[in-house]
């Protein structure tokens, strides 16, 4: 049974391997795997040290874009490595079992080890990405480790590089290439194609036929293509075809009855795991192997094959298989009509194309996508491929109806997939009608005559896909309507036909005239449809209301016309609402509104309350169905008269008018007249329950409102009332008067009032609330007077505790008070109150250069070093604690600009601020805000700075060049001057010291002081050294302008040597490349050699009494002498030159591994490229071909010698491989086995 990708419960989830391990076992695979994976790692790194530390030649072509050298080239090796291993799914190794042992798949199953997951993967990913990155990132830093830990010693090459000599003498890059020369017999070539009947057409632009090759390698192809209609031959030949190696398949019943096992069906040892590799390998190699060209064939015809040529022009038997190309069968529907009603019979018909006869298949499906379903399948043969089948289908029911083309076949078996499909819609018969909840019979719809049309609704009814139909509807007049407006069609009055087209749903159309509305027909384009209940509508014309107005006077037989009276008859839909109007002369109209509910007829009084002229006007009409109707009127003006009338103000219909007595014996009280003037009032006063009336009268009263003196009844208590009895206008016309009367409430005076507390202390922006004693009915009404009436002011006081709020210091002066009934008095000795400002605080800057030592504006305080404690005195003046923010603000002499904020809170007179002169420049502290007890941070009313400038400690510090000590000949000669730049302001006083430190021999400190106006000294020390060894140069102590460096720590070494040169080993003038160049050098330890090559100068520091270097690359190495320390106190003498010659190289074939096959009797020429100077001699080889032999022995050598030409050529016939083991020119030799070096020629040759 195959392999499952998962197993049960219990069971390791294992993925199925990508190779069966039917062909390939798993610990193969696993073997082969990791060889690849660790191969491939190890070449990445040899490729990674060759290149970035021994510095060799990067590939070119296009083998440098694989070159693993650059960051991203690694990453993306890296990632497919694992990519391959995680996509293998290469097995785990069993576990718990004996190799031996063949155990059932359930218990194999349970023995596998967890494999690797996709994370375990990543992981590895991710180390090898680390590991990259640290040594491409830089390169010269990360592989200082390398030749360490790499085999063999490294050593310094004359560019100053760390080599090997393995690496620098590689004889297989200066030897290399080889050319194999095999005898083969004739060959063949056929045609293979997997049928001998082949198609060309739409979909098939080409077709590919395999020309296979036996015992051959064409150079050229030949072949020719015959119409079978007119018979025309076309040839066409293919210069050096593509061919790719397969393997004949084996004959019928030789296949390998291996099965596809499945994993952990049995466990193989190592022994059979090797036998099985073997038996593979040896079928694997009785399989002949032949070539195969792929050709690609676009044209219709008889394909044969004419001749094929080899490199060596020779000709291959070629078959005489010929192969038949037809055009492709292809099929396509001629689009016809595609929509039918139920019932009908569709044709449709489809034009075939190719070589009769045609096999069509196709199906029948029924719906629409995606749920189309098949119905049947069908074949029709066709034998006329000229004219076009026709397959005829029945319509039984609504819908799609589809006829899709599967596949078509022609006589030769060419078949052609067909994707092609016809729709055939078959549409269903639909109902129409009215709205029934709208068109009611007996119910006609009301068409206002202000409305641009009724919109009714009509629903059209279909199965299946909706279409467009076409609604006949007749429309005929009412002949009993008006005609004088939207009543009559066009046409006089005669009915009329209108066509609506709809689709499935519900549609609404515009009426807009009166009549019956009939459903006469309903149809499509492809059917007809039926009419629905209601199929009627009737629409009725509804007029505009109207009102017939007349006015009717109001008379009074004294006063003449007091109103009007309107009578109004209604036409319409009740409710009704009129909307008028009403205008006195020379004042804007007043709008007004009637409503008339569920009557026709209507009376409306109108009783003007002021005599004039007044005009009535009557403007629209509303009715159910209609609004603002405009009517023309009708308007009435008349000048009426109204009567007189009188009341108390303030007196309304729901309660009487209300005032105080206060103990006085009148009372004042306003009353209202309307009417004409003058009048004439008659009221009565009447005191407490149970008291007599006292009747009063005033005349000549003209104004419309008057305030009347009410004289009260004597010696009444409690309350007493006041009514108005009769008013007489100036028309002489009386009247009695039923208005609310005047309530007096009788009571004595008992408002007080005086401060509670006389003193008041108030901050600047606040308030102060000085409390008061009440007494009265509130609310109370105070007025009062600030410093004597400077200012007045009044309050309106509602409780008997509350407080006077002010805002200003000051006295204050209560002048007067009054409650809710009457006036009251001030109390005494409580009439003033003192409200006092209190002071905000203040804060600067105590200024110590001053005599008197204060100073609120800017202080500027004396400068100062830097790092010397300072201080400054801030005075507060407040209400303990007295908060104070101040701001500190740096200007550093680097440019620098540092501000930050401070808080000081004492409850001292002075503070002490704490000042920073951590760095040199401007400080300044600047007070921002300040607070105390009462108040909290304000901005400071006054400026209050405090500056000072901070000097910066004069400093020295040594200029270091390259190297950093300085280097003095024994007697006082100095390489250079050391350089001493000083910081901080001249002149400076500068205090140094000379001493020994390492020294052979005894010598004391030397001290000495200079006065330096520049910032720059050269220093040339008093004293001259005469014991070598190490000194040193050391600044204690500076001082500038302003300030004094006690502790300046600036010192240089100064070597002080001997005089140094360098000899050579030997007098030998030329060496080759890998070659040791050896000298002695002179005086004592450590040297500095000079030497340049290639034109670069080098200082090579040594400290041994020998200097060699290994030539890496060919030039002229001059030594040009040694120094102690950095070339000083050294000897002249003339350059030492030596001259490096490049290895030279020998190349078969021109350093390819060419392969070439040659016919039975034909010849070769075997080329020897020879690189170097002249002369030549090499020794070359014929051995047995080295790609059909692991270990090919050697069948014959030669040795070429004094040969002058770069060029050697060899004509042979003989099978074999040619290579190069030795070579030398005139200054060098390589060789394969031999340690390559200097050339072995005679002493003349060494000489010239």
């Amino acid at each position: 049974m195959p392999a499952t990708s998962g197993t049960t419960r219990g069971r390791v989830h294992v993925r199925e391997p990508r190779i069966p391990l039917a062909v390939v076992d798993a610990p193969t695979q696993r073997f082969y795997a990791a060889a690849a994976f660790f191969g491939v790692q190890a070449w990445k790194w040899m490729r990674l040290v060759a290149v970035h530390w021994f510095h060799a030649p990067r590939a070119r072509g296009m083998m440098q874009f694989f070159e693993p050298t650059s960051f991203f080239v690694v990453l993306l090796l890296d990632f497919s490595l694992c990519y391959a291993l995680h996509w293998l799914a290469i097995p785990p190794r069993a576990t718990g079992t004996p190799a031996s042992a063949v155990a059932p798949p359930q218990q194999a199953a349970r023995t596998l080890r967890r494999p690797w997951t996709a994370w375990h993967y990543v992981g590895l990913f991710l180390i090898l990405a680390a590991a990259d990155a640290i040594v491409l990132l830089p390169y010269d830093d990360a592989l200082a480790w390398v030749p360490a830990v790499l085999p063999g010693p490294a050593v310094w090459s004359v560019g100053e590089r760390r080599v090997r000599l393995d690496h620098i003498v590689r004889p297989r890059a200066h030897i290399s290439g080889q050319h194999t020369i095999h005898i083969v017999p004739y060959g063949t070539a056929h045609f293979a194609p997997a049928t001998t009947c082949m198609c060309l057409g739409e979909n098939v632009r080409e077709v590919h036929i395999p020309v296979v090759f036996n015992q051959t390698v064409p150079a050229s192809l030949t072949y020719s293509i015959t119409d079978p209609v007119s018979g025309h031959k076309s040839v066409h030949t293919i210069k050096h075809p593509k061919t790719s190696a397969q393997t004949r398949a084996r004959a019928p019943g030789t296949e390998a009855q291996e099965p596809d096992v499945p994993r952990g069906a049995h466990v193989l040892s190592l022994a059979e795991r090797k036998r099985a590799r073997q038996a593979a390998k040896q079928r694997a190699s009785d399989m002949p192997v032949e070539t195969v060209h792929d050709l690609r064939i676009t044209h219709t015809g008889i394909l044969q094959l004419e001749s094929v040529v080899d490199r060596q022009a020779n000709e291959a038997l070629v078959g005489p298989e010929t192969v038949t190309l037809v055009e492709c069968p292809r099929a396509s529907f001629v689009h016809g009509a595609s929509d039918y009603c139920m019932g009908e019979e569709a044709l449709v018909e489809v034009m075939l194309h190719g070589t009769p006869p045609l096999s069509l298949e196709y199906e029948l499906l029924r719906g629409s996508e995606p749920r189309k379903q098949i119905q049947h399948q069908h074949t029709l043969l066709h034998h006329s491929p000229h004219m076009p089948a026709t397959i005829a289908l029945g319509l039984p029911l609504p819908g799609t109806q589809t006829v899709r083309l599967k596949r078509v076949r022609d006589a030769c078996g060419n078949a052609a997939a067909l994707q092609d499909a016809y729709d055939v819609q078959v549409h269903a018969q639909a109902q129409v009608h009215f709205d029934p909840m709208q068109c009611v019979p007996g119910r006609p719809l009301k068409l206002l005559r202000t409305s641009p049309g009724l919109d009714v609704r009509v629903q059209l009814q279909q199965a299946g896909p909706s279409d467009a139909w076409d609604v006949q509807v007749v429309h005929r007049p009412d002949g009993n309507a008006t005609t004088t407006w939207k009543t009559l069609a066009p046409g006089g009055g005669r009915s009329r036909q209108v066509v609506w087209t709809l689709e499935r749903g519900m549609h609404t159309k515009r009426l807009d005239q009166t009549g019956l509305y009939t459903i006469e027909g309903l149809s499509s384009q492809f059917c007809a449809g039926q009419v629905g209940s209601p199929w009627t509508c009737e629409v009725v014309d509804v007029p505009l209301p109207r009102a017939s107005i007349h006015f009717e006077s109001i008379e009074d037989p004294c006063a003449g016309t007091v109103g009007v009276k309107a009578l109004s008859d209604l036409e319409g839909e009740p409710p009704f609402r009129l909307v008028y109007e009403t205008q006195r002369a020379g004042q804007a109209p007043r709008r007004h509104e009637r409503v008339v509910r569920d009557q026709t007829r209507d009376e409306l009084e109108f009783w003007p309350n002021m005599e004039g002229l007044v005009t009535y006007r009557f403007l629209e009409l509303n009715d159910a169905n209609y609004q603002h109707v405009p009517l023309d009127g009708p308007s009435f003006t008349q000048i009426a008269h109204p009567l007189a009338s009188a009341s108390f103000v303030g007196a309304n219909s729901d309660q009487d008018a209300v005032v105080s007595s206060c103990g006085e014996p009148t009372v004042q009280a306003d009353v209202a007249f309307s009417g004409t003037g003058p009048y004439s009032l008659e009221y009565s006063t009447r005191g407490g329950a149970g008291g007599e009336p006292v009747y009063w009268h005033v005349d000549n009263i003209e104004e419309a409102r008057t305030t009347l003196n009410l004289t009260l009844p004597p010696n009444h208590q409690g309350r007493a009332t006041v009514s108005l009895l009769r008013l007489r206008d100036g028309k002489g016309c009386e009247r009695r008067l039923a208005t609310r009367d005047l309530r007096v409430d009788v009571r004595r005076p008992n408002a007080a009032v005086g401060f509670a507390r006389q003193h008041a202390v108030v901050q600047e922006h606040t308030y102060a609330d000085l409390p008061l004693r009440l007494k009265g009915t509130p609310p109370w009404f105070i007025s009062y007077t600030l410093d004597h009436g400077r200012e007045n002011g009044t309050a309106t006081l509602h409780d008997a505790n509350e407080a006077l709020r002010v805002s200003e210091p000051g006295s204050y002066t209560i002048t007067g008070v009054r409650d809710a009934h009457c006036a009251g008095s001030v109390l005494p000795q409580q009439e003033t109150a003192e409200v006092v400002m209190r002071p905000r605080p203040h804060a600067f800057f105590v200024d110590t250069t001053q005599p008197n030592g204060l100073k609120s504006g800017v202080v500027r305080l004396p400068p100062v070093c830097v790092s010397t404690p300072y201080t400054a005195t801030i005075a507060l003046q407040g209400q303990p604690p007295v908060e104070v923010k101040y701001q500190q603000t740096t200007l550093a002499d680097s440019g620098t600009t540092l501000t930050r904020g401070n808080t000081l809170s004492s409850s001292e007179p002075n503070a002490s601020v704490p000042l920073k002169t951590n760095v040199p420049g401007w400080f300044s502290y600047n007070i921002v805000s300040i607070s105390d007890a009462f108040y909290p941070h304000t901005a400071a009313a006054a400026p209050a700075l405090l500056e000072y400038r901070v000097w910066p400690r004069p400093d020295a510090k040594f200029v270091h060049d390259e190297p950093q000590r300085i280097t003095a000949c024994v007697g006082g000669t100095w390489e250079r001057r050391p350089i001493l730049h000083l910081f901080g302001t001249p002149p400076f006083q500068v205090d140094m010291v000379l001493r020994p430190v390492h020294i052979e021999g005894q010598a004391v400190p030397t001290r000495f002081a200079q006065t330096v106006h520049e910032s720059t000294w050269h220093v040339m020390p008093p004293t001259v050294m005469s014991v070598p060894g190490t000194w040193e140069l050391r600044v204690e102590r500076v001082q500038d302008a302003h300030c004094v460096n006690e502790a300046a720590t600036a010192s240089v070494l100064v070597d002080v040597v001997e005089s140094a040169g360098v000899v050579p080993v030997t007098n030998r003038m030329h060496y080759c490349v890998g070659e040791r160049m050896d000298f002695v050098l002179q005086g004592m330890s450590p040297w500095t050699v000079e030497y340049t090559f290639l034109g670069r100068t080098s200082h090579v520091t040594a400290r041994k009494a020998e200097f060699w270097r290994l030539a890496d690359r060919p030039g002229v190495l001059s030594v040009l002498g040694a120094a102690h320390g950095s070339n000083t106190c050294r000897k002249t003498h003339a350059p030492i030159e030596r001259i490096v010659h490049a290895l030279p190289s020998a190349h078969v074939s021109a350093g390819a591994n060419l392969v070439e096959s040659l016919r039975e009797g034909g010849h070769a020429e075997i080329v020897f490229t020879l690189e170097g100077e002249p002369p030549f001699s090499f020794t070359y080889q014929r051995t047995e071909p080295a790609d059909t032999h692991a270990r090919p022995k050697v069948l014959e050598t030669h040795t070429v010698n004094q040969w002058q030409a770069n060029e050697y050529r060899v004509p042979t016939s003989q099978e074999g491989t040619w290579s190069v083991v030795w070579m030398q020119d005139r200054w060098c030799q390589v060789s394969l086995g031999e340690v390559s070096g200097p050339a072995s020629w005679s002493a003349s040759h060494e000489s010239v």
